[in-house]
């Protein structure tokens, strides 16, 4: 995803899915269990002689070399290997212990003498118990210095500039290299020294900060994140007052995360809490919000100034209309209830385009940068770098998306406007255009009525839904003149064009398309 984009990576997957279904046996299962991970069921075997054969067989064909339109890479794969029912009666166990295995392989590959597969045992398991990330681990990594933040920015749509940096932790493990923190923070939890770390976490970050302001840097607001346990500590404010003091650092530019869980635990005190904390000039965000209660009293009652809709919203917006309703709405909310919302997880342009248009005020995530250490994210302070909204709209404002089965009607179509000046994208089904849609910003979209699967108006319709700044024309012979009549009415459609098309009847509409777009997008 990162070297050639999500649609590459998504190929990928597909030519992956092929493979191992084309070297199982008959009345095998292959399925995939979640990101870049997926499980084969074996049936009917009497020893595991045959779980060998067949898992090098998997490993074998998944290392031939895929091209990717015209991408050429060559990837591995590591096999963790389970079996009923001496590794487990239930499902769940058997998918643990396999992933046990699995790890092991992955463990014995970087130390150089891998098969790429690995069978589960109790030895094994006694293994995995001990590789366990350990509180004496923990403890060690505060005292040794093995803890670094990382910083991540947040942009304004407005300008595109930085006017946040969220610091998130990594551990770099002696044995493990580096670990997110996902992997320890709930053993921190748990044992209680996220208190500890969360005091390093503070500290350092507002040091960083003031290392920034000393070097006149352009100064972002400092996000960092509140543990629900850290939240709950009775001397949190003052422990965040003294920070301050220490590193001289303006209260104006911390921002305090917390999750919408954190507040419903003792609302009175939190009530307190963060309205001393506000008076002392601080921000106050609620993270990933729309994953927990939810509930509208506490945006109404607590001291709140800013609203991060989580990823699992954000992240297919484009493509959900469920996802975009909910994302909104958060953003019609929190706008009534003057608060900024912050977008998570962004990234393609589709997504920008999108919340741009809707209003949202701050988007954050890989579209504009990774977490960068340190030495990186003042590098990129150093640079003033932000985000060009003009360049997107600029590639829109001049590129169309013709959607159509019909091979040698496209053909024509690009035949006649080959002197326009427009960048031409074709797609041969709805679904098709979608896919193109969630990573390319297009400024009108011309789709024929009659097509496989989705008709036209099916798809000018969502069209208009995710992607509103977006100029929409049907075309179409034998179209149902009621149906069109009522996209017309309803906005779903701005034209609707006959077949056979006139060359100048096709130039003029889009002319008209184009220019509407401009004053939707760029002249508002």
């Amino acid at each position: 995803n990162n070297a050639f984009g999500k649609g590459k990576g998504d190929l990928l997957l597909q030519e992956t899915a092929l493979r191992l279904t084309s070297r199982g046996r008959t009345g095998d299962t292959v399925a995939r269990a979640g990101d870049d991970e997926f499980i084969v069921i074996l049936e009917n075997l009497e020893n595991t002689d045959p779980i060998a054969s067949v898992t090098t067989s998997l490993l074998e064909v998944i290392r031939q070399p895929c091209n990717l339109n015209g991408d050429e890479i060559s990837i591995d794969a590591s096999i963790g290997i389970s079996v009923y029912p001496k590794d487990g009666m239930e499902v769940e166990t058997l998918k643990n212990n396999a992933y046990t295995a699995m790890k092991r392989a992955k463990k014995n590959k970087r130390q150089g003498n891998a098969t790429g597969f690995f069978f589960y045992s109790q030895k094994m398991n006694q293994w995995a118990l001990d590789r366990l990330l350990s509180e004496k681990d923990l403890r060690n990594a505060l005292t040794s210095g093995d803890f670094e933040l990382y910083y991540q920015p947040r942009v304004d749509f407005t300008n595109g500039q930085i006017v946040a940096v969220e610091a998130l932790i990594r551990w770099h493990r002696p044995d493990d290299g580096l670990v997110l923190p996902s992997s320890f923070i709930p053993l921190a939890e748990r044992s209680g020294l996220i208190t500890e770390i969360g005091a390093w976490v503070l500290n350092t970050a507002c040091q960083q900060a003031r290392a920034w302001q000393d070097a006149s840097l352009m100064l972002p607001r400092m996000a960092i994140n509140l543990s629900p346990r850290q939240f709950m500590q009775h001397d949190l404010l003052d422990m965040i007052t003294r920070i301050l003091d220490l590193s001289g650092l303006d209260p104006r530019l911390l921002e305090l995360e917390i999750t919408e869980n954190s507040l419903v635990r003792d609302a009175d005190r939190c009530m307190d809490l963060l309205k001393e904390f506000r008076a002392l000039g601080g921000t106050v965000s609620i993270d990933d919000f729309g994953t927990g209660y939810s509930s509208l009293s506490y945006l109404k009652n607590f001291p709140v100034d800013i609203l991060k809709v989580d990823k699992v919203f954000t992240r297919d917006i484009t493509t959900e209309p469920d996802h975009a309703a909910i994302t909104l709405a958060v953003i019609s909310m929190a706008h009534s209830l003057n608060l900024r919302v912050v977008a998570e997880g962004i990234e393609n342009t589709a997504q920008v385009n999108f919340l741009r248009a809707k209003g949202c005020d701050e988007l954050q995530g890989y579209y504009f940068s990774e977490p960068l250490p340190a030495a990186e994210m003042t590098q990129l302070l150093k640079e003033k770098r932000c985000l060009k909204f003009d360049d997107l709209i600029d590639d829109a404002a001049k590129t169309l998306l013709l959607v159509d089965d019909d091979n040698e009607l496209l053909s024509h179509i690009g035949v006649m406007l080959r002197n326009e000046g427009y960048r031409i994208l074709v797609a041969d089904s709805a679904e098709a255009a979608l896919k193109l849609l969630e990573t390319t910003p297009v400024g009108v979209v011309i789709s024929d009525e009659v097509m496989p699967g989705m008709r036209g108006c099916e798809l000018l319709k969502k069209v208009r839904e995710l992607y509103p700044g977006t100029v929409r024309i049907l075309l179409s012979a034998n179209a149902d003149r009621d149906a069109i009549i009522r996209a017309v009415n309803s906005g779903a459609i701005f034209k609707y064009l006959d077949k056979p098309l006139s060359e100048n009847d096709l130039k003029r509409a889009l002319k008209e398309a184009f220019t509407s777009y401009l004053r939707k997008n760029v002249l508002a």
